[in-house]
């Protein structure tokens, strides 16, 4: 087990994403630093999962109400995450190309989170 800089052991050490993840691996560590569960595109397929699939979630008559479903996996995510360069931007966060329709692979793309919640880069 490797040792962090506190001296608590935890369970993966660097080498371990770095096999496994290649050249997103320090992107990776970080995140799961910051946000302690998950990776980037697992987190967001859980909040995707949940506004088009459980009516009990705050945003589903907004995604699920009107009719948006989930068409993609998880798999797929970490497909255009690695497609979209989504390691080199700040706030990552997937957004819909075509907002009336479903979440699919076509359909999909990361960017900055402030660009997909106002709908336009900062500035502008």
């Amino acid at each position: 087990m490797a040792r962090s800089d506190k001296g608590k052991t935890h369970k993966f050490g660097r080498d371990f994403y770095i096999k496994r993840y290649g050249a997103i691996a320090d992107h990776i560590i970080k995140y799961r630093k910051t946000h302690r569960k998950g990776l980037p595109w697992s987190t967001a397929y859980h909040n995707i999962y949940g506004r088009c699939n459980i009516p009990t979630t705050n945003k589903y008559s907004f995604y699920g109400g009107r009719g948006i479903r989930c068409l993609i996996s998880i798999s797929e995510l970490k497909e255009t995450y690695i497609r979209d360069s989504a390691w080199m931007l700040k706030h990552p966060s997937v957004g819909r190309i075509n907002h009336d329709e479903d979440y699919c692979l076509a359909n999909i793309r990361w960017q900055e989170f402030r660009t997909n919640r106002t709908g336009r880069p900062k500035g502008s």
